[in-house]
């Protein structure tokens, strides 16, 4: 065996022990950040923009809609942030997803 099919071993034996132990709980940044693009947020309305040559349409609920949509599927709000300073002035919601 050479040495790069030892390290791709290594790698794969490394991997598949994460996937069995982490935490389970928990969502990994690239979806978190996926996610938080699909969950438009802020001022009740639409609005029609360019991003990159390209037409942009965004529409957010107001905050009594986002909260009924929570509840009804079993999310528990942990945090809410209208214009996060850290976050470019977004609107931010942590919600943890509590099944009955």
């Amino acid at each position: 065996m050479d040495e790069k099919e030892n390290v791709y071993q290594v790698y794969n034996k490394i991997a598949y022990w994460f996937a069995d132990n982490r935490p389970k709980n928990l969502i990994e940044k690239s979806y978190f950040d996926k996610l938080k693009q699909l969950i438009p947020t802020g001022e009740n309305g639409e609005s029609w923009g360019m991003n990159g040559g390209e037409n942009l349409f965004h529409a957010s609920l107001d905050t009594e809609e986002y909260l009924i949509l929570f509840k009804n599927y079993s999310f528990k709000i942990l945090s809410h942030t209208v214009n996060d300073p850290f976050c470019g002035g977004a609107t931010v919601w942590l919600a943890q997803f509590k099944p009955q």
